[in-house]
């Protein structure tokens, strides 16, 4: 329970990169490894600055704020919103991508989902590891059918996470793309 702050805010975090993977991936795509650098000089600066002001309570004499693995979380969630900035403004820049209005839909399940957490832990039903793997099942059940409610994720997502989760399906995707076979 220490560090149940530092997973609350890595899974903020984890929101974060999973939004603005595609603006990076723009960016890889219009072949500009000028702006890649740019994008990863800002991020790991301001990570790695974060780090400095908010993991030790000293440094030299000097107060810091010493969040430790709390702040480490916040420092990684700071560079993913700086991270986040960059990439958008650039792939804006230099292809012309806007913001995508239905990523709010996801936002709003994922913020319904996280308050049924909270609710689940605030309640008390979370008191051991296996209750804790039932209520996260059913949060997640209730993200994918605000999804499917929103018309956000269908059968062809269905199909696609099962075959993830078929391993012969899933070997044999990847022999047949090692060997260069479509």
């Amino acid at each position: 329970l220490s560090s149940a702050l530092a997973l609350r805010i890595l899974a903020v975090y984890a929101l974060s990169i999973s939004l603005n993977m595609a603006y990076v991936i723009v960016i890889y795509g219009v072949d500009r490894p000028d702006i890649s650098l740019r994008l990863g000089l800002v991020t790991t600066g301001v990570t790695i600055g974060a780090f400095f002001l908010l993991i030790p309570p000293d440094i030299y004499g000097v107060k810091l704020l010493g969040g430790g693995a709390s702040g480490a979380a916040m420092a990684l969630l700071l560079g993913g919103v700086a991270e986040y900035a960059v990439s958008r403004h650039y792939a804006w820049k230099v292809a012309g991508v806007t913001f995508c209005r239905r990523t709010w839909i996801h936002v709003a399940c994922s913020a319904v989902m996280a308050i049924f957490l909270f609710t689940c832990d605030w309640a008390g039903l979370v008191t051991r590891w296996y209750s804790l793997l039932g209520v996260c099942a059913a949060g997640l059940g209730l993200y994918v059918g605000l999804l499917m409610a929103a018309r956000e994720f269908g059968r062809k997502d269905v199909k696609f996470f099962m075959d993830l989760l078929n391993v012969r399906k899933m070997a044999s995707y990847l022999s047949s793309e090692l060997r260069g076979k479509k």
